[in-house]
């Protein structure tokens, strides 16, 4: 089960994207990059969406590419 004690099964995709207490750390970093966002299904293509160059400014990109 989820560390967070949310009650789902705790996986990867569920932990960095979904959970309610961990996965809401991707909006804030966001937020503060001043990114529009949609939260993709897997940790795959999460991990794709940072580091294609879709508009993000260098610097954006170099800050989420050391979150990762």
């Amino acid at each position: 089960m989820c560390v967070a004690g949310c009650g789902s099964e705790e996986t990867s995709t569920h932990l960095f994207l979904h959970c309610n207490i961990f996965g809401s750390t991707w909006h804030y970093i966001s937020r503060w990059l001043d990114l529009s966002t949609v939260i993709p299904f897997s940790v795959g293509d999460h991990f794709n969406q940072f580091t294609i160059d879709g508009g993000v400014t260098k610097a954006q990109r170099s800050i989420l590419q050391v979150l990762w």
